[in-house]
């Protein structure tokens, strides 16, 4: 700070005492002098670490993905291998593959498309139908509103009626042991549970008929060769649905 001492006091001549000088600096003006100025750092943006982690793995997964495509465009190609393969036998046996809805029913809609088209209502004394069963003696009735609900049922009933034969027979994969009998019975008639090889031998026990299945790689014919019946025709895929294991009807050309 500067300061300025009044002209009086610079140009006298005279003695100035002490007090005078010292009242005199306690009324001198300080100049006030802005302060130098802070040099301004700029900064850049904030990184924000999280925005640039997840673009990693962004990036991370479009590689895995690319890698993959790459890689299954080497390996053959099943669905186009099955569906050739069952068209060609299909010609040869003059057969058409008919459409079945695939949600855990399928086996089931095959056999009753399979029986409203092969089998009739003068063929049912001929069936061993259980005798708790509802429609035991009811054959047009049976045969018109025969469902996958309906032969749900059925399978159900000859099971309970055929206990023993059976008990031992009810594998669960998932576990590795059996089923609980009454469990699998609950299960086969109350859900969209898939059916497989014991519904297919019990089926084919009560409409006394063959099942012939036809597969990419074989065919095969489940049931005695002495049941009397028109034998019902499926198909059985394994690798044409994304869903998995799919079972669907076999019309006659």
């Amino acid at each position: 700070p500067e300061y300025t001492i009044d002209n009086e006091y610079a140009s006298s001549d005279e003695d100035i005492s002490p007090e005078d000088l010292l009242k005199h600096i306690s009324e001198v003006k300080i100049e006030d002098k802005p302060a130098p100025a802070q040099a301004t750092v700029l900064k850049g943006p904030k990184k924000n670490r999280q925005k640039e982690r997840k673009l990693r793995k962004q990036a991370e997964m479009e590689e895995q993905r690319k890698q993959a495509e790459v890689e299954a465009s080497h390996l053959p190609d099943l669905k186009k291998i099955e569906r050739e393969e069952l068209d060609k036998k299909c010609t040869e046996l003059k057969l058409v593959q008919e459409e079945i809805l695939a949600d855990g029913n399928c086996l089931f809609y095959s056999i009753v498309n399979q029986l409203k088209t092969r089998h009739a209502s003068d063929l049912f004394d001929t069936y061993h139908i259980p005798k708790t069963f509802a429609y035991d003696n009811k054959p047009d009735f049976f045969y018109e509103h025969l469902s996958q609900t309906l032969l749900r049922e059925l399978v159900v009933s000859y099971l309970q009626e055929n206990r023993e034969s059976y008990q031992y027979a009810l594998f669960n994969e998932a576990t590795d042991d059996l089923y609980d009998f009454d469990e699998y019975c609950s299960m086969m008639k109350d859900t969209s549970a898939w059916g497989g090889e014991v519904e297919l031998s019990i089926i084919a026990q009560i409409f006394q008929c063959k099942i012939f299945i036809m597969q990419q790689n074989s065919s095969f014919e489940i049931g005695d060769a002495t049941l009397p019946n028109p034998t019902l025709k499926l198909v059985y895929y394994k690798h044409t649905l994304a869903l998995g294991e799919h079972y669907a009807s076999l019309i006659d050309k």
